[in-house]
């Protein structure tokens, strides 16, 4: 009945994997009829095709569903983004400002959009800051949608994108304030070393006016064992 030809064959392995007809029927003449060493084939077969094959095929189903989803997740969010944007850009300048960033992040539809993008926000000026990347005081939708999507996660991505901002900053005054700083030492040496020059040339003047005989010295450290060292800058 199973294998009186090709085609009834080809039928009867088509019913076992898709539930047609129980595999164990179809087994039991291969076993008594034909011969007992088709049995592990014939069970390596439906193990392959059932846990395999079928998995492999509703996983690219399933892969193709949730592309799709997540695209029709990111228009509906974008249009939100620029609904919600447009209801708080006061001045119709096309972005927000600090406070009006502040107020839409208060209203409902600004925190169902940022629940959709797992973002855990507890601050909105630091949000604020990350999203303005040009410095300018303003967020376009763009930019919001652009900074959300590399900030989803928990908190801690965004506690570490702004720890990363204000360490960016921080090294940035700190080689300013470094550079200012040994300018000024710098200056203040050479001020020194000018400063303890015209003493050693005043000194010697004032010997040679009272007469005393002197030894000029290139080096004003040499001058006098009682004279203080020059400093180094």
């Amino acid at each position: 009945y199973f294998y009186g030809s090709l085609g009834d064959t080809v039928l009867s392995v088509y019913k076992a994997v898709l539930g047609g007809v129980d595999w164990g029927d179809m087994l039991e003449p291969l076993r008594t009829q034909i011969s007992v060493f088709l049995v592990p084939c014939f069970m390596v077969y439906i193990a392959f095709v059932v846990l395999c094959m079928l998995n492999v095929i509703t996983g690219v189903f399933v892969e193709s569903a949730l592309v799709t989803a997540k695209k029709d997740k990111a228009c509906y969010m974008a249009s939100n983004v620029k609904a919600v944007f447009d209801q708080f850009d006061d001045n119709n300048s096309g972005s927000l400002s600090l406070d009006e960033f502040q107020d839409a992040i208060g209203s409902d539809d600004m925190q169902t959009i940022l629940c959709a993008l797992e973002i855990d926000v507890s601050e909105a000026d630091g949000l604020f800051h990350l999203l303005d990347i040009e410095g300018n005081g303003h967020v376009t939708p763009d930019a919001f949608a652009n900074g959300c999507a590399r900030l989803r996660g928990p908190a801690k991505a965004l506690e570490l994108a702004i720890l990363m901002r204000e360490f960016g900053k921080l090294s940035t005054s700190f080689q300013q304030y470094a550079h200012s700083v040994e300018t000024r030492f710098k200056w203040l040496g050479a001020l020194v070393q000018d400063r303890q020059s015209r003493a050693h040339w005043a000194a010697i003047g004032k010997r040679q006016s009272a007469g005393i005989p002197g030894q000029v010295f290139a080096n004003p450290s040499e001058a006098s064992p009682d004279s203080p060292p020059p400093m180094s800058p």
